[in-house]
């Protein structure tokens, strides 16, 4: 009589032969795999390379935002100044005090300096 370990011993054994009979396959690429793989790589260049590009440009938008809201400012402080120079108010201190002007009939007062 044969005992359960004999049937489980024996039928490893048939196990290990049979797996060692089975000839190993190799992976082989077909030409459409390769098409396949090919197309794939191409795709993700292709795309890589695109937000690639968006990325720079972007970018460069941003700057230029940036830019744009910078010469804003400066046009308004010389708008500003612009308005501020057409004021008769300004126009008359600055003729008497970088030109030392005076009006008619007007007498100009020079204070001594003690040395």
């Amino acid at each position: 009589m044969s005992t359960p370990q004999s049937k489980v011993i024996k039928f490893e054994q048939i196990r290990r032969v049979r797996s060692s009979a089975r000839p190993k396959r190799r992976f082989r690429f077909k030409p459409g795999r390769w098409l396949a793989l090919v197309g794939i790589i191409y795709l993700l260049f292709t795309f890589g390379d695109q937000e690639f590009h968006l990325f720079k440009m972007r970018a460069e938008m941003s700057r230029l935002r940036e830019q744009i809201r910078q010469v804003q400012t400066d046009n308004e402080r010389l708008r500003q100044e612009i308005q501020s120079l057409n004021d008769d108010a300004y126009i008359e201190k600055a003729a008497r005090e970088e030109l030392g002007m005076v009006k008619a009939n007007e007498i100009t007062y020079i204070p001594a300096v003690p040395r």
